[in-house]
């Protein structure tokens, strides 16, 4: 087994990520190590939009779209990892 035994990497959707990706499956692979995902959804956006919103502009509730907007990245990602054989 290698040094490493889990590798984090965080995906953003972004080509940048997807770069960052491929790098953490290789060194995963070469490692036989697992592979832990992250995302963060930051909702402070939704939340001034919301603020907005009570001050008389349209709004809508953000964080749903937001947090799936989230689950389709790790998708995303999880089937590369998949695909590569990574855990």
């Amino acid at each position: 087994m290698g040094a490493y035994r889990k590798i984090l990497v965080a995906v953003d959707g972004s080509k940048a990520s997807a770069k960052g990706l491929r790098e953490a499956l290789r060194l995963a692979m070469s490692a036989r190590a697992k592979l832990v995902i992250l995302h963060v959804v930051d909702e402070y956006p939704a939340f001034a939009a919301m603020d907005a919103a009570m001050a008389g502009a349209p709004g809508m509730d953000l964080v749903p779209a937001l947090k799936a907007s989230s689950r389709r990245v790790l998708a995303r990602a999880k089937k590369t990892a998949d695909a590569a054989g990574v855990r």
